[in-house]
């Protein structure tokens, strides 16, 4: 859809994110069953990085599985938000 046929909505651009198959299935998954749409997912957490909502740990995270849920983990153990 153009951004002339999406009515109000904001001016918009197609861009590329790489990301791993594995990420990308569990997040289409999360956002099928919260009933969003990838997109929205991504801007969502894209505005909240741009205003400061979230912030990156200085050294890449690494994830691991504890009890069946996801929890974000850094060297530091540096909280993903603040």
């Amino acid at each position: 859809m153009s951004t002339a046929q999406n009515k109000g909505a904001e001016s918009t651009a197609s861009h590329s994110v790489r990301t791993p198959n594995e990420t990308w299935a569990r997040a289409s998954a999360r956002a099928r069953r919260d009933g969003v749409k990838m997109n929205r997912a991504i801007i969502e957490l894209l505005e909240g990085y741009a205003r400061g909502i979230y912030r990156l740990p200085k050294k890449r995270v690494k994830i691991e599985r504890e009890y069946g849920h996801q929890s974000a983990v850094s060297s530091k153990d540096e909280a993903l938000t603040h």
